[in-house]
């Protein structure tokens, strides 16, 4: 079985997309993190489980947008899978700006 780990940031408030190629079989994405000040705390978490017989081609644009915090990630799949190819995609936050995309921030292949 396959796992790799990767954390985001967004220290420049944009709106982030996930973008993932899968060939076959099917991969599961956990991302995490706690923000902790005092009293409060906040849990973020997101866990989507992708089939490639639906699609070959994923954007996760559902991901936990936070400018307070990194988030962690673990992508995992089985034996029987090709490891997917990741892209991750910014975007300005503001409604004007919405469609202008910047190029991906990382790509990772296998």
């Amino acid at each position: 079985d396959g796992v790799i780990h990767f954390t985001t940031t967004n220290p420049g408030h944009l709106f982030q997309s996930l973008k993932l190629n899968l060939d076959a079989g099917q991969t599961t994405l956990f991302g995490r993190n706690t923000y902790l000040q005092g009293h409060y705390r906040r849990d973020l978490a997101y866990q989507r489980t992708l089939y490639a017989y639906k699609t070959h081609e994923y954007t996760l644009d559902d991901l936990p947008q936070d400018s307070s915090l990194p988030i962690q990630w673990k992508l995992t799949w089985d034996a029987k899978t090709a490891p997917p190819e990741l892209t991750e995609t910014l975007r300005a936050a503001s409604v004007q700006e919405a469609e202008r995309f910047r190029r991906p921030a990382w790509t990772w292949r296998r």
